[in-house]
């Protein structure tokens, strides 16, 4: 569950934070019967700013006796410890932004009277009093519900908790870099993502690992990539539209709103048989490029490849034209596309609107076969974006066929 987030706390509220209510009556009546002592030991017409100003720190002119001196000794240093405790408070309240108590329990959010958008109340078990609270506050859930919550502030919401917890690092935060959502300590229901495997499989802890890492009550689990190396594989054939696909993917790159450090490595394949050389360019030979616009059928989904579905926060994304050249490259050079077998792999295809998208469905299929027999890889995602499937991910499973003569 997700709810606003609780409301700041002005500044000027903290100078009232710095003690306890009861600390501040003591202080107070402290200052009071001071002020009175003073008026039965020094009579005058002054006698009460001048207590005043002795407590408060500032200058006053006096000439004490030695009775009186060892009281005024005591209200000055009464005066500095509490002027220190407020001035240590004050600045860390200023320095650090400080909320109102957030809504942390499912009793908290039922006494709030907030409506809840949710439409998951068929995987729940409504056994309590407070479940059907809560469940009489259900409203219809659009797409606009998380930025209901963010701004408005005017209701709640359900939904996976790492999918939440990346909208709140990454889009819903304020000016500050605050999150603008708060995430419920408690949860309404606990739901298991299943595979069926064959009985003694040795990939049994292998999809456990792939389902923990990849879904989360079937909702993609992302994770920014901090550190994407580019690799552009160039043909004598198709050169220039490379270049020119390239140049379109680092502008989309450059203007997309998470940041990412960014390495590019060209590599030139011909002949397989001959040795094939590479070179790192910078981003200005690049600019250089321009006159054409070969885009993919969805131009933004290249935005993606920042939110790689990885272990490690380094990601690999490989622009080249054509599944041969892909195959030739992997043939020579597939440590540096898999430096880490077990690790987590997610394979994005974009392609032109003249390709065909069940032939790229057969490439992307024989290409997750390579990464599984050829180089051991045991966790690879694969996502097409065509417009039949834009949001569907595949992920190959090569079981075993065992012999009919093999027992369980």
């Amino acid at each position: 569950m997700v709810v606003p987030k609780a409301a700041k706390v002005p500044n000027w509220v903290s100078i009232f934070k710095s003690f306890t209510i009861t600390t501040w009556i003591l202080i107070i009546s402290t200052c009071v019967i001071c002020t009175m002592f003073w008026h039965c030991i020094r009579s005058s017409n002054t006698a009460s700013w001048t207590m005043f100003a002795v407590l408060a720190g500032t200058p006053t002119q006096i000439v004490p006796n030695n009775g009186q001196s060892f009281f005024l000794v005591s209200c000055m240093i009464f005066n500095i410890v509490i002027l220190g405790v407020i001035q240590g408070s004050l600045f860390t309240n200023f320095t650090t932004t400080t909320h109102y108590a957030d809504i942390n329990t499912l009793q908290e959010l039922d006494e709030s009277e907030l409506p809840i958008a949710m439409s998951l109340w068929q995987f729940l078990q409504v056994d309590s009093d407070l479940i059907r609270r809560i469940q009489n506050k259900s409203i219809l859930q659009t797409d606009m519900t998380l930025d209901l919550v963010a701004y408005q502030r005017n209701l709640t919401t359900c939904d996976s908790k790492s999918y939440l917890e990346f909208q709140m690092r990454t889009k819903y935060i304020d000016n500050d870099g605050l999150p603008l959502l708060h995430l419920i300590n408690e949860c309404l229901t606990t739901c298991l993502v299943a595979n069926i495997v064959p009985k003694g499989s040795v990939l049994l802890s292998v999809f456990n690992n792939v389902i923990t890492k990849a879904m989360e009550i079937c909702e993609t689990h992302f994770l920014l990539v901090d550190f994407l190396t580019i690799l552009v594989l160039q043909t004598e054939k198709h050169k220039l539209e490379i270049n020119y696909f390239t140049e379109a993917l680092l502008k989309v790159m450059s203007g997309y709103e998470f940041p990412v450090a960014l390495k590019i490595e060209e590599y030139f394949l011909s002949d397989p048989n001959e040795n094939q050389t590479t070179r790192n360019f910078d981003e200005s030979i690049v600019d250089e490029i321009g006159g054409h616009n070969i885009k993919p059928v969805e131009y933004e989904k290249l935005a993606d490849i920042k939110r790689l579905s990885s272990d490690s926060l380094k990601g690999y994304f490989i622009i080249v034209w054509d599944v041969d050249t892909l195959h030739q490259f992997l043939d020579d050079n597939y440590q540096i596309v898999i430096p880490e077998a077990r690790a987590t792999y997610s394979l994005h295809f974009v392609f032109t609107s003249s390709d065909s998208c069940q032939g790229v469905k057969y490439e992307l299929s024989d290409i997750l076969k390579r990464f599984w027999t050829d180089y051991n890889v045991v966790n690879v995602i694969a996502q097409t974006p065509c417009s039949c499937d834009s949001q569907q991910v595949y992920i190959y499973r090569p079981f075993v066929r065992k012999s009919p003569t093999t027992t369980d």
